[in-house]
Order: C-alpha cells, then sequence, then structure tokens
C-alpha cells in the first residue's frame, strides 16, 4: 500500500493559482483531513489518506487544490485547537474563505458494521450551499478506503462507476450490511397451539410483493454514535458493536433520514408520516416484513435452538451482547430472536387478521409495534417470530433498538 500512495503522489502535481494562470480558470479548493468516525485509524494512515484524495483531486484537472501543508500552517497558526480538529463546518467554512478559497471538501470515513462508509461533501462557500456529496460503501482496510476514495473522486467529478447489476441478482444476496429478500407469502402470527403464545397473534396469511433489503444486524452502538453523536444506550460499557437501545420511534426514523440524506437518497419519514413503501430510503420495516425476514421459510416459533440463536435471560447475564456473535437465520440475519426488541414501521393495532397484501397496518395510532423476538431480559416465551406489542413512538427502553429497511427494484 505504501508503494501505491507514493508511486501517486510523486505522479501528480497539485496545482497552484500561479501556476494555472493561463489556464481555464478552475475552482479553488481547500481540502480538509479524513475524518474517521467509530472506527479506530492510525494518524499516519489518515495522513496517508488526506494526502491521496488531495492528489487524486488534483489529477482531474478540475480543481485547484491548496496544499496542505499551507492549509495546516495557517490553521496552527491562526487557530488555539490543532489542525486535527477542523473537521466541523464553521471551521471549514471560516479557513476556507481565509484561504481564499472558492470550495472545501470534508471526508468522512464511518463504521458500520464490518463495512466503512466514505463520504466526501463539496461545498461551494460562495453560495453557501452543499454543492454534492458523494458516497461510497466498502470494506474498511487500507487499500478498500484507497478504492472508496477513487470512486468518491470519480462521483464528485461527475464521473460513473462501472454498473454492477448482476451482482445483485441473486436471492437474498448479502451486500454493504443488508440482506435482499426476495417476495413471497408466509402464515403471519402464531397457531392456536404455539407455547408462549398471546391473543393478538391471529394466525392469517400475508403476501409480500416487493423486494427489499434488511440490515444483517441491529444498529449498533458505534453506528447511531457516529452518525447522531450521541449514544443514548444503557450498556454503553458493552462498547461500539453492540445494539444501541433506548431510542425512541421518532428517533430511529430520524437516523433513517440521516442515513437516506448521506447517501443521496430520498427522505422516507416526515415527522410521523411514512411516506410509502415506494420511498427508496432508508426506513424501519413494516412489521409483515420483518417477521417473514425474522422466520426466513420456518413455520415454528423461532427459526432454530434458543440458546444456539439468541441471548435471553437465561445466557444473556443480565445486558445486551455484541451483534452477531449467535447464528443467523438462514437468510443471513443475526439477532432477530433476543438480544433487544426492535421497533418496526407500522402503527399497532391489537387484531390483525385476514389474509394481506403488502400491509403497512392501520393509517394512524397511539403506539408503534415492537417487532417479536423478545430481549436479553425475557424469558422463552417472549422469544418467538410472532411476538409482537406496542409501545408509543417516544418511547425508550434499554430492551429496546431497531435495524433499517429499503424498498428495492425488482430484477429482471
Amino acid at each position: 500500500m505504501r508503494s501505491r500512495f507514493s508511486t501517486f503522489l510523486v505522479a501528480s502535481t497539485i496545482l497552484l493559482p500561479a501556476a494555472a494562470q493561463a489556464a481555464e480558470r478552475r475552482p479553488i479548493v481547500a481540502v480538509f483531513d479524513v475524518e474517521a468516525k467509530g472506527i479506530k485509524l492510525s494518524v499516519s494512515l489518515l495522513e496517508r489518506l488526506s494526502d491521496y484524495l488531495s492528489s487524486r483531486l488534483a489529477e482531474t484537472g478540475r480543481f485547484m487544490v491548496i496544499p496542505r501543508d499551507d492549509l495546516k500552517k495557517r490553521l496552527l497558526g491562526q487557530k488555539a485547537k490543532s489542525y486535527k480538529q477542523c473537521y466541523d463546518r464553521s471551521c471549514q467554512i471560516e479557513m476556507g474563505r481565509e484561504m481564499a478559497a472558492d470550495k472545501t471538501i470534508a471526508t468522512r470515513v464511518i463504521k458500520f458494521g464490518t463495512r466503512c462508509m466514505l463520504t466526501s461533501t463539496l461545498y461551494d462557500l460562495k453560495k453557501a450551499a452543499t454543492e454534492i456529496a458523494a458516497t461510497v460503501r466498502g470494506k474498511c482496510g487500507e487499500e478498500d478506503l484507497v478504492n472508496s476514495l477513487d470512486k468518491v473522486v470519480n462521483k464528485l467529478c461527475g464521473k460513473n462507476d462501472r454498473p454492477v447489476s448482476n451482482e445483485v441478482a441473486s436471492k437474498h444476496k448479502r451486500f454493504e450490511g443488508f440482506v435482499r429478500i426476495e417476495p413471497g407469502s408466509f402464515m403471519m402470527g402464531s397457531p392456536a397451539g404455539e407455547a408462549g403464545r398471546s391473543d393478538n397473534e391471529s394466525l392469517h396469511r400475508v403476501t409480500i410483493t416487493r423486494p427489499f433489503s434488511l440490515q444483517v444486524t441491529e444498529v449498533t452502538q458505534g453506528q447511531y454514535r457516529a452518525l447522531m453523536s450521541i449514544n443514548p444506550s444503557k450498556f454503553s460499557s458493552c462498547g461500539d458493536d453492540c445494539p444501541v437501545e433506548q431510542v425512541s420511534w421518532r428517533e430511529a426514523a430520524a437516523y433513517a433520514n440521516a442515513l437516506s440524506r448521506m447517501d443521496g437518497l430520498p427522505e422516507c419519514y416526515t415527522g410521523d408520516e411514512f411516506k410509502g413503501l415506494s420511498c427508496k430510503g432508508y426506513r424501519l420495516p413494516t412489521e409483515a416484513e420483518w417477521e417473514y425476514a425474522a422466520r426466513a421459510g420456518s413455520t415454528g416459533a423461532r427459526h432454530g435452538n434458543l440458546d444456539a440463536i439468541a441471548w435471553y435471560r437465561s445466557n444473556s447475564g443480565g445486558k445486551t451482547h455484541p451483534v452477531g456473535k449467535k447464528q443467523p437465520n438462514a437468510w443471513g440475519l443475526y439477532d432477530m430472536i433476543g438480544n433487544v426488541w426492535e421497533w418496526t414501521n407500522d402503527w399497532y393495532e391489537k387484531n390483525y387478521s385476514g389474509s394481506a397484501t403488502d400491509p403497512t397496518g392501520p393509517v394512524g395510532g397511539s403506539e408503534r409495534v415492537n417487532g417479536g423476538g423478545g430481549s436479553w431480559n425475557f424469558d422463552a416465551s417472549y422469544c418467538r417470530s410472532a411476538r409482537r406489542g406496542g409501545s408509543v413512538p417516544d418511547s425508550r427502553f434499554y430492551t429496546l433498538g431497531f435495524r433499517l429497511a429499503r424498498s428495492l427494484e425488482t430484477t429482471r
């Protein structure tokens, strides 16, 4: 990797205004250091990534990039804070204007599960507005981050990556922390003889006609903090890989909207209003989608041996645990049973019954559905795919978290 950085940096030149006087006017850009959120990257690696990004941007010929050494000297000379702390927008705007820049570029690496999301935002100082935000997801190794930087630069310059449509055609394909769930039909609820059954689990057939993706694990504390700058969890000492909890339904919806904005997707929520299954941004799964995915083709109370698939009262030690440590279901989803309950999109109604196609629940109500499966402090009778309940949207419990979904296009 060292040779790749050095070879490119020697071959490329950062253009200065004086060297480009005869050329077509290019915007002067202040490129700030790559920031790591939710992942520990060494200072030297962040330096190399930042140098590589600046050089790649200069190599495109679209920008005149202010040399990082000049930017660093100005920051060290003008600011009481260290150079590494100029990550917030106000600092970057101020320093960009002091350096007579037209635009600034801020870049973040955010870890989501085992994957990393790299986002660069090009900000127009004269218009005081974001010009474009480019996001790429990939692995978290050094070479992988460099590849992501290449793709980000292409997007900032209006170039498209090569299509990969053939890779998403396989059924229930796992990709970028999500699993593609294909349409199908299943029996939702529980039969009369199921141990632990409640009277709000009427057995009825549901048909899912739209493919969707569902997050492989529950949203973790590290993921939530990286995006929302807060960790509300009671079990914060459990670590970044443990499920976030004490998040209300409204806060979960706000997280989904924030991730949609970061990925350049439409937001699926306006307050309590859900924009429908046609929205292509991130959202909470419907109750039917959640149970369909939790069952993954199984028809019993749960998809496997309880101790093998779930953290619950008898084996949790009275706390949450890192996600993905138990066995997944047949579709590659972890912790659908146990660890924490999960918010779903629907308003709660006790008596659901009758055949339904792509149900999204009642149009209103006072409570949102907690997806089944139980949690770390509930016994086996609660740890079932059909188990369901409701809580007011502002409720926060240390037994309750969430995972995200997205509506997908049908592949042909």
